[in-house]
């Protein structure tokens, strides 16, 4: 079950929730004098079949373009942490997907799954360690 916060204090987005089964609930907060955001969570992945991590989101409809700049905090011990934009079908753990992040191993990848259940694909930027990404 997915229990969606909304918080008047995450800046341009509305709520955040964590997606998929996760070790330790995540976090989200919005300092409004450094016009920056914190995110923290503790899932497995955004992969495979199913997903689990900390999201935060505001609904869109229609054409979009997302700018994200942003860098880990602290040092980090798994290849596969990553933070990024996505837009997402639904809160399910298998949802259909498209994102674009960074991991903690620096690579820039867009990833995407077609339909809910669907397997996660990848295309790997030739870029590593990038801090700015749009779409």
């Amino acid at each position: 079950m997915i229990v969606a916060t909304q918080n008047r204090n995450l800046g341009v987005f509305d709520c955040s929730a964590d997606v998929g089964s996760t070790s330790t609930p995540g976090a989200s907060t919005y300092d409004a004098v450094q016009q920056t955001y914190s995110v923290s969570g503790a899932g497995h992945n955004i992969w495979s079949d199913k997903d689990a991590f900390h999201f935060i989101w505001t609904p869109i409809r229609g054409n979009f373009i997302v700018t994200a700049h942003g860098s880990f905090v602290g040092e980090g011990v798994n290849a596969h942490r990553k933070y990024g934009w996505m837009a997402r079908a639904a809160l399910d753990a298998n949802a259909a997907h498209v994102s674009t992040g960074i991991h903690g191993d620096g690579l820039l990848s867009l990833q995407y799954r077609r339909s809910s259940g669907y397997e996660t694909e990848e295309v790997r930027a030739p870029l590593e360690g990038a801090d700015v990404f749009q779409r």
